[in-house]
């Protein structure tokens, strides 16, 4: 009878071992996913970045525009156009990812004070084309990114 017991406490302590070791694998995982999902928006991020700013031409454009919105042609609006919606799909991307716990709840990670997001010309930008995203999303860039711009005219 006494060697029954000892079976059973023996399985129970098999048991909440075994446990143990999955849950320890788990965190293992979860550790291994935020690592790729992080290293995957960072890749996002500068092929964005490298895709706008290596471009010596929008350079200009971006520069110029800082202080003279109103000289933007036609052209330069639909590149703008191009570059802010790659721009908030990536932030929207790491906004997805914090929302499922597999990145840290930290602004800089969103990166949404950027100085990308203060240039005038992504206020216009998002008075048009908010209605794309999620309202979620739309109302984080509302009261966290759209308060680190330009002040609203």
């Amino acid at each position: 009878m006494q060697n029954v017991k000892w079976r059973e406490a023996m399985a129970a302590v098999g048991v909440i071992l075994s446990l143990l070791l999955v849950a320890y694998e788990v965190r293992q995982n979860t550790e291994a996913v935020r690592g790729e999902t992080l290293q995957g928006i960072a890749e996002m991020s500068l092929q964005v970045g490298l895709a706008g700013f290596s471009d010596p031409e929008f350079q200009a454009v971006y520069q110029r525009t800082s202080s003279d919105l109103q000289s933007l042609t036609p052209l330069e609006a639909q590149r703008f156009n191009w570059f802010y919606a790659a721009s908030l799909r990536v932030m929207e991307n790491r906004y997805r990812q914090i929302k499922l716990g597999l990145l840290p709840d930290d602004a800089t990670v969103l990166g949404g004070g950027a100085g990308t997001y203060q240039h005038p010309y992504f206020r216009e930008y998002w008075g048009f084309s908010r209605d794309q995203y999620p309202l979620d999303f739309q109302e984080f860039i509302d009261l966290s990114v759209l308060p680190r711009g330009l002040p609203t005219s």
